[in-house]
Formats: structure tokens, sequence, C-alpha cells
């Protein structure tokens, strides 16, 4: 789940196969939190807040049943 902070919309993702994810029409100039969540799995970081000025890469999750 994608949330663009102070307030603004929440948009969601499915990852692929190898768990790599993306969000597309993603305005820039803002701070996003990104957070994962599946059925029966924690993740770790919880969620990660990352400042969107282009494309970025890099924002990993581990998921543990």
């Amino acid at each position: 789940t994608l949330f663009r902070q102070p307030s603004g919309p929440t948009v969601t993702t499915t990852t692929s196969g190898n768990g790599s994810y993306s969000f597309t029409n993603v305005a820039t100039g803002f701070n996003y939190t990104i957070t994962p969540s599946a059925n029966r799995y924690t993740f770790s970081p919880a969620s990660q807040t990352v400042l969107v000025n282009a494309n970025v890469s890099g924002i990993n999750f581990v998921g543990t049943r």
C-alpha cells in the first residue's frame, strides 16, 4: 500500500512472482509511506517512508510467516 503524506490517495499494488512491485502515476515531490501486507505474514520493516522526486528503487521488505 502506498499512502501520500500527510493526507492523500492510498494506492495498492501486487508483487510479481519474484517479489518486485511498482506503483504508477505517483506525483513527485511528496513523501509516501509504503506498507506491505499479506495474510499470515509479518514484514520487516513494517513500513518505509520515501520522498519521491523521480524513479525510486531499493525499497525492500522481508516477509516472515
